[in-house]
C-alpha cells in the first residue's frame, strides 16, 4: 500500500489483527485447526489481492520506509517505555493474574481455544457447553492462543504479553497516528503525544482494573488507527505524508474490522468520536470532487456508514449492569472533565494541558471537531456514570451502561488535546533556544543542544508530573487485583500450587467438578484439564446442576450426572470466594463446597486450604 511513518505502523497493527479474526472464521470452514499457518496464509493472499492494486492506485512515497519510521519509532519507545513501568509496577509479575470474576473467563476462554483447535468466534461455547454455537469477539484470545502455541508460554504468561503489546505498542502507536496531524510532524511534537498518551488513567490503567475488559482494552486501543484512516480520506494527509486515496480507503476498512471484531462496541465509539469530524470536513472533502456526481458519491461514502452504525444504534442493546457510578450528573461531569473518573482524586496537571488544547483549538480555529468529540465523549461518561433508568440505556446500552469503557474513550480525544498544549510549550522553549541573545553566546553546534535539551526538561518534567496521585492510586489498585499471596480473594498461591501439581498426577482424560466461585474453574487453565464449570456465570445443563446441588451427599441421581459428565475429580478451595455485588450464585453449588466428609470423595492432594478428590463413591 505504499505506506510510511505511523501511517504504515498504524495499518500493520491493524491488519494483523484483522488477518487473525478473518482467518479465525475461515478456518472451521476449510475444516483446519488454529494455527499460525492459518494468519500467515490469509496474509499472504490478502497481500497477493492489495499488491498490484497498492502499485497501481499508490503513487511511489518520496521517503523511504526506514527514514520514515526513525522519529515515529523514538515515539513509540518513549511512550511504551512510560506506559510499561506503571502497567509493570500494577501487575507485579508478567504472568500475574487478574483476581476478577471475567478473568475466569478469559484466560480459560484461551486454553478452550488450544484444546479445540477452533478459534472461531461463532464457537465459543465456554460458558454454554450445551450449544453448538456462540458468538463471542475473541480476537484478544484467539491471538494469545497464537501465542501460546509459537512460544510454549503458559496462559498467563500469554495473557500478560498481550496486555503489555496492547497497552505499550499497539495504543502508542494508534494515538501518535491519529494525534500526531493534529499536534505537528517535528520530534518535539510526537515526543509530547507519547508522554500525554502514557498519563490518563481512564486508558489503558482502568480496563485493566475493572472487569477485567481485555477484549475492550484492545477494541479501544485499536479505535484512533480508524479515526486516523477517517481523518486521512475526508482531509488527504495524515502523519505528514501524503496517503493515496486507495491506500486510506484499505486503511480505514481494516482498523474498523479489527477494533470491532475485538469487541463491537468499538464500532459505535468509532462513531462518537469521528462524526464531528465528518461533519467539519464534509463541505471541503465535498468540494474537492469537482463535479456533482463525483460530490454525491463522496458524501454517500462519508455518511452511509455514520447512517448505518446509528441505525444499529437505536436497534441493538445489551445487558444493563444496574449500577449508578457517579450519582448524579454533576459529580460525573466534574470527574470527566478533571480526567479522574471513578477516582477520588483529581488529576489537575494533566487537566491543565486538556483545557489548555481545548483553549488553543478554539482560538486557533483549527481542528475544532477535536474539541466536538471530546464533548461527546465526555457526555457519554455523565450519561452512563451519572444517570439511571430507560434513558441511559437508550444511549449507552451499547457498553452494558458501563462507565469504565466510556470513561476510556475520553482519553482517545483528550490525549491529542493535551498534546497540543505540551507541543506549544516545547515550540516556545525551542524558539526562546534560539533567540538573538542566546546565540550570540553559543556557537551554532551547540545551539542545537542546548534547546535540545531544555525541550527534554520540559517533556521530562510533563511525564512526572502526570504521576500524579490520581495516577498513583490508579496503580495501587492494580496492584492490589493482581496480588497473589496466601490471601488472594480468587486464588491463592497454594492453590495455584495445588493445580499445577493436579496436572502431574491426574490422567489426560481427568473431568474436575468445583465450586467455580472459589476459582476451581481455572483448574481448566492451570492443571489443564477439563471442568465441568469453566465459567462462574454460565449456563449449565440439568445433570451439572444436580452435580452442583447433591454431589458430596452422594445421591444417585448426582451420582448418574456425574457419570454421564465422565467426572473423576472434584477440587474444594476453601472459602476464598469472587463476590461482587449480587454475585450470591455462589451459593448455588451446595453439592461441591465444603465436600470434607463426603462419602463418595477421597482426598488425594492438600495445598493450604485447598483439596483435590477422587470420586470414588459413585459405582
Amino acid at each position: 500500500m505504499r505506506l510510511r511513518g505511523f501511517a504504515l505502523l498504524a495499518a500493520s497493527i491493524a491488519g494483523s489483527f484483522a488477518i487473525i479474526t478473518l482467518s479465525s472464521f475461515l478456518a472451521p470452514l476449510l475444516g483446519l485447526s488454529w494455527s499460525i499457518i492459518l494468519p500467515v496464509v490469509t496474509a499472504i493472499g490478502i497481500s497477493a489481492v492489495l499488491f498490484p492494486l497498492g502499485r497501481r492506485f499508490s503513487p511511489r512515497p518520496a521517503v523511504g520506509i526506514i527514514r520514515s519510521l526513525v522519529n515515529p519509532l523514538i515515539a513509540v519507545a518513549v511512550a511504551a517505555a512510560l506506559i510499561g513501568t506503571l502497567v509493570k509496577s500494577g501487575l507485579g509479575a508478567p504472568d500475574a493474574i487478574s483476581q476478577s470474576y471475567d478473568n475466569v473467563f478469559h484466560l480459560n476462554l484461551v486454553q478452550f481455544i488450544l484444546d479445540g483447535r477452533d478459534a472461531s468466534p461463532l464457537h465459543m461455547t465456554l460458558a454454554v457447553p450445551e450449544a453448538t454455537s456462540q458468538f463471542y469477539p475473541n480476537t484478544w484470545h484467539a491471538t494469545a492462543a497464537l501465542v501460546v502455541q509459537l512460544t510454549g508460554a503458559s496462559v498467563e504468561l500469554a495473557t500478560g504479553s498481550m496486555i503489555f503489546a496492547t497497552a505499550c505498542v499497539v495504543w502508542p502507536v494508534a494515538v501518535l497516528f491519529f494525534a500526531s496531524p493534529l499536534v505537528g510532524q517535528k520530534l518535539r511534537h510526537h515526543l509530547a503525544v507519547a508522554v500525554v498518551a502514557s498519563g490518563f488513567t481512564a486508558f489503558p490503567y482502568m480496563l485493566l482494573s475493572w472487569g477485567v475488559l481485555y477484549p475492550n482494552l484492545l477494541s479501544t486501543a485499536l479505535i484512533p488507527i480508524a479515526l486516523g484512516f477517517l481523518g486521512a480520506v475526508l482531509r488527504t494527509n495524515t502523519a505528514g505524508t501524503r496517503i493515496a486515496p486507495f491506500s486510506m480507503w484499505v486503511g480505514l476498512a481494516g482498523a474498523l474490522m479489527a477494533s470491532a471484531a475485538a469487541h463491537p462496541n468499538a464500532l459505535f465509539g468509532f462513531a462518537a468520536l469521528g462524526l464531528p469530524l465528518v461533519i467539519a470536513s464534509l463541505p471541503s472533502f465535498l468540494r474537492a470532487a469537482g463535479s456533482t456526481g463525483a460530490q454525491v458519491l463522496r458524501a454517500s461514502a462519508a455518511l452511509l456508514p455514520f447512517i448505518a452504525i446509528g441505525a444499529l444504534w437505536l436497534r441493538l442493546g445489551t445487558g444493563d449492569n444496574g449500577r449508578e457510578f457517579e450519582q448524579n450528573p454533576v459529580k460525573a461531569a466534574i470527574s470527566a472533565l478533571t480526567n479522574s473518573p471513578l477516582l477520588d482524586q483529581r488529576a489537575w496537571f494533566l487537566t491543565v494541558l486538556v483545557l489548555g488544547g481545548v483553549f488553543i483549538t478554539m482560538w486557533c480555529k483549527e481542528h475544532r471537531w477535536l474539541v466536538g468529540s471530546y464533548l461527546v465523549a465526555v457526555g457519554l461518561y455523565v450519561v452512563a456514570s451519572g444517570l439511571s433508568g430507560p434513558v441511559r440505556t437508550a444511549i449507552t446500552g451499547l457498553w452494558y451502561n458501563d462507565a469504565h469503557r466510556l470513561a476510556a474513550l475520553i482519553a482517545i480525544a483528550a490525549v491529542p488535546l493535551a498534546a497540543i498544549t505540551l507541543a506549544r510549550l516545547t515550540d516556545m522553549v525551542a524558539a526562546g533556544a534560539r533567540s538573538a541573545e542566546i546565540s550570540e553566546r553559543l556557537p551554532q553546534a551547540k545551539l542545537a543542544v542546548f534547546a535540545g535539551a531544555m525541550i527534554a526538561v520540559v517533556l521530562v518534567g510533563a511525564a512526572f508530573g502526570l504521576r500524579g496521585g490520581s495516577m498513583n492510586l490508579m496503580v495501587e489498585k492494580l496492584h492490589e487485583l493482581h496480588q497473589i499471596d496466601e490471601e488472594s480473594r480468587l486464588l491463592s498461591t497454594n492453590e495455584i500450587e495445588l493445580m499445577r501439581e493436579a496436572k502431574d498426577i491426574l490422567p489426560e482424560d481427568a473431568v474436575i467438578a468445583g465450586n467455580p466461585w472459589n476459582g476451581s474453574a481455572l483448574a481448566y487453565t492451570f492443571a489443564d484439564r477439563s471442568v465441568v464449570f469453566p465459567h462462574l456465570g454460565g449456563q449449565y445443563g440439568k445433570d451439572a446442576l444436580q452435580i452442583a446441588k447433591n454431589l458430596k451427599m452422594g445421591s444417585l441421581k448426582a451420582c448418574d450426572a456425574a457419570n454421564r459428565h465422565g467426572v473423576t475429580h472434584v477440587l474444594d478451595m476453601g472459602e476464598l470466594y469472587s463476590v461482587r455485588g449480587d454475585a450470591m450464585r455462589h451459593l448455588d453449588y451446595p453439592g461441591l463446597t465444603d465436600v470434607s466428609g463426603s462419602p463418595v470423595l477421597t482426598p488425594i492432594l492438600t495445598e493450604g486450604d485447598a483439596t483435590l478428590y477422587e470420586l470414588t463413591g459413585c459405582a
